[in-house]
């Protein structure tokens, strides 16, 4: 069996503008082939427009209905948990809906010998420079600091031996793509076509901001004490050097870089207590 991933928060406008898009998607796969919705925590109407769509489908259809916004990495391991079968899929609601289905579906039928995970990498993106160049710099400094992953993209094909140890990663903070660089065995990536339906992006210019702390903090925190080690060792050369302008300027560096370390942290920490709690589970 294969199951397909969807996170979804904030949805229902696209949801019931393609409803029956998504019904007739749905219900052109075979047996084998299940959906797990996660609603993670939206504040309008997703929950029912999934509950209306599983009412109108034939496949194997789960809602995992979290009780707030853990994010979409958590929310994907929501997903994960709540899956079923060898191969595992997560992809966005917008990604679904443009036809990445049957793409994806014929990567994994074409190959028997899959790697642990499999990137897809989209050729048709129709984004504003900013954006773009936004999630270049992201995407770059991701993968300086998790080289394995050569690519990173929220859709990807995932076998369970890997799924099983993503899911016993401890961080309640996930970044789901550090987890793989750290835990898969081998990589692969595909590339595949989804056209531009409009939809707004999930993450947002703060929301990917906040990402790359929690990157930091969580997962690489030996760099950012190095960083702070690296401007104290620079403040004492200044102090000894008879700079004590430019050693008070590092100094305050030091103070200001502390305090957002802290006030992070403390954000996270409080935030994510837990990966996730789910509020209500549905099957069709």
């Amino acid at each position: 069996m294969i199951s397909i991933i969807v996170p979804c928060f904030n949805q229902e406008v696209i949801l019931g503008n393609y409803s029956d898009n998504m019904v007739h998607l749905i219900n052109a796969q075979d047996r084998s082939v299940a959906f797990v919705f996660v609603d993670d925590g939206s504040s309008d109407n997703t929950i029912g427009q999934l509950q209306k769509i599983s009412q109108s489908v034939n496949a194997k259809f789960t809602i995992v209905r979290l009780q707030g916004n853990y994010g979409q990495h958590n929310a994907t391991m929501a997903g994960l948990s709540n899956a079923q079968g060898d191969i595992l899929v997560t992809i966005d609601l917008d990604k679904l809906l443009a036809g990445t289905l049957k793409q994806l579906l014929r990567v994994i039928q074409n190959n028997a010998g899959l790697p642990e995970v499999t990137y897809g990498i989209n050729t048709h993106k129709n984004q504003s420079l900013f954006r773009s160049m936004v999630g270049q710099v992201f995407a770059l400094s991701f993968r300086i600091l998790f080289p394995r992953v050569k690519y990173v993209s929220s859709t990807r094909i995932i076998t369970l031996p890997l799924a099983t140890r993503i899911l016993s990663d401890p961080h309640n903070f996930v970044i789901i793509d550090a987890i793989i660089n750290a835990k898969a065995k081998s990589f692969g990536t595909f590339s595949y076509e989804a056209a531009d339906l409009n939809a707004p992006s999930v993450y947002k210019l703060s929301k990917l901001i906040k990402l790359a702390q929690g990157l930091y903090i969580i997962y690489r925190p030996m760099l950012l004490l190095l960083l702070f080690i690296a401007l104290a060792i620079i403040a004492g050369m200044l102090i000894n050097s008879g700079y004590i302008l430019a050693a008070a300027f590092v100094a305050v560096l030091l103070i200001l870089f502390a305090v957002a370390f802290i006030f992070t942290w403390r954000g996270i920490t409080s935030r994510y207590k837990e990966k996730y709690k789910v509020a209500e589970l549905i099957c069709n």
